[in-house]
């Protein structure tokens, strides 16, 4: 059986969880509270990426500036600035999005795959676009032209969002996978999580009871040390990734999302 191409994410034990990786021309959900972890991940995955060879466009439908984003990103030690502007490109599509909707924000996006050469698209501010669709078709709408341009240029797409979207929403039924970042409570400690909830070509966890089908993500979470490296100004707070116990748990620090020794 041929096996899919994988899209290395350079975050052990979220590629563990992954089976090796994204699945490369595939589509994504990150979804998790403000503060949950979504820009550290998404960018360091970006970085992991270009290390690799690959090329990244970073997309936003939000108001806030890339100056203030990167001014948070310098601080974790997987930022160079030096990527910027030729292997990663940061783009706002916020005032497109406002002024003239989901269709042009399509194409603005597929003129600047193909300008990039991007093999990676992360974009941020999903329930931005969410707000703008008139229907629930054109939510779908807006997520299946994306994901023809990008899988027809070989391009992983992410899509970022704030929103806990439920497991029959329009959204969740159009993308291959769903990456949640949540947070739990042990009495006065907060512990974060990351949680695979839906994957397409996967198999079955085999050291996994919990899970009541194939798509169902492994949850066993391991307490970890405190994060030092969150953006936004956020309170230091315990990181770590749900997986099975036979596989490593992961935290955030200054040098972003790793793996526990």
């Amino acid at each position: 059986m041929e096996q899919l191409k994988r899209l290395v994410t350079g975050i052990q034990g979220l590629d563990d969880l992954l089976k090796g990786g994204l699945v490369v021309g595939a589509a994504y959900i990150v979804q998790g509270r403000p503060g949950s972890g979504k820009t550290v991940l998404a960018n360091q995955l970006a970085f992991n990426h270009v290390q690799r060879g690959g090329r990244v466009l970073v997309a936003t439908l939000l108001s806030e500036s890339h100056e203030r984003l990167f001014q948070y990103l310098s601080t974790l030690s997987f930022f160079d600035p030096a990527k910027i502007g030729e292997q990663i490109q940061y783009l706002s599509a916020f005032d497109t999005l406002e002024q003239d909707g989901l269709e042009a924000v399509v194409r603005l996006l597929r003129g600047e795959i193909a300008r990039q050469g991007a093999s990676l698209l992360i974009i941020d501010g999903l329930l931005n676009a969410r707000s703008r669709a008139q229907t629930a078709l054109d939510a779908k709408k807006f997520i299946s032209e994306l994901q023809a341009h990008a899988a027809f240029a070989g391009c992983t797409l992410l899509l970022l969002t704030s929103v806990h979207f439920e497991e029959d929403c329009p959204e969740h039924t159009m993308v291959d996978g769903v990456i949640e970042l949540g947070e739990d409570l042990h009495g006065a400690r907060a512990v974060r999580r990351i949680q695979l909830r839906k994957t397409r070509a996967a198999q079955r966890c085999p050291a996994c009871t919990n899970a009541k089908s194939p798509t169902t993500a492994c949850r066993s979470t391991r307490v970890s040390k405190p994060c030092t490296g969150t953006p936004r100004g956020r309170a230091a707070r315990p990181l770590s990734v749900s997986a099975p116990a036979h596989l490593p748990s992961t935290i955030c620090s200054r040098a972003g999302w790793r793996r526990v020794p």
